[in-house]
């Protein structure tokens, strides 16, 4: 893909930061069902930045000027 090493860094380091958070069996998701004592399932749609982050990047990624 011939993807330059800045741009595959920040993807990697969006989608191990933000979107951690809405996989149930991760750390965060984990944490964040035992904490509020409820199933993943009722607090994804409260988060809204991890779905922006995805969005995000994947607009970014087809927006990409290439460094000469």
């Amino acid at each position: 893909m011939k993807l330059p090493h800045k741009y595959l860094t920040r993807t990697l380091n969006d989608a191990g930061a933000a979107v951690n958070s809405i996989v149930p069996w991760g750390v965060s998701g984990t944490f964040i069902s035992g904490a509020l004592q409820i199933e993943a399932l009722k607090y994804i749609p409260f988060t809204f930045f991890p779905v922006a982050v995805i969005l995000m990047v994947i607009i970014k990624g087809f927006n990409l000027k290439k460094d000469k």
